[in-house]
């Protein structure tokens, strides 16, 4: 409404003074012209009020992040070198997140899934070669690397796809 009555005024101020034709035609070329431009400033002003909403809502929700880790030495980079290889996967320490992880990694490579009892035992096995990658919670890549045994642990990897997924925060998550 605040753009739409300097446009008005431009229209009437125009018609008044503007005695030829073709002054006139100019004149509603130009009307026209801001006329859509404040449609399509208003439609990205709405836009951008929907996103800021999005994004004020997630304060009510906790960022949750699974890591598909493989070796640098082994020279897998990107996720589709995992084709026909095997990724060791620790379904109890996030069962959501790695159900998430594994739809995420099986759209862009065909993989086998072993299953270990925990991520210390699944991280073994990465290094002693029995899977080429591992699906893990990505709080616990700094728990490994605090691990004996796994101190090189950050500086030997490298992440190849991080799937992340927003759960409700509860007070028994906080």
């Amino acid at each position: 409404v605040i753009l739409a009555v300097p446009l008005l005024i431009y229209v009437i101020l125009w018609f008044k003074f503007a005695r030829k034709t073709a002054a006139r035609v100019i004149c509603w070329l130009v009307a026209v012209a801001l006329a859509c431009g404040f449609f399509v400033g208003a439609d990205y002003l709405k836009k951008t009020d929907e996103v800021f909403d999005n994004v004020t809502n997630l304060t009510d929700k906790m960022a949750n992040t699974v890591s598909l880790v493989g070796l640098k030495k082994d020279n897998i980079e990107k996720v589709t070198d995992l084709n026909d290889k095997t990724v060791g996967t620790v379904p109890e320490a996030d069962p959501e997140g790695i159900s998430k992880g594994l739809q995420e990694l099986q759209t862009k490579a065909n993989v086998s899934v072993q299953d270990y009892p925990d991520v210390l035992s699944s991280v073994q096995a990465l290094y002693d070669g029995g899977v080429q990658a591992v699906l893990i919670p990505d709080n616990t890549r700094q728990i490994i690397h605090e691990t004996e045994g796994f101190f090189e642990f950050q500086t030997d990897s490298n992440v190849l796809q991080q799937t992340v997924w927003y759960t409700d925060r509860t007070k028994s998550a906080a």
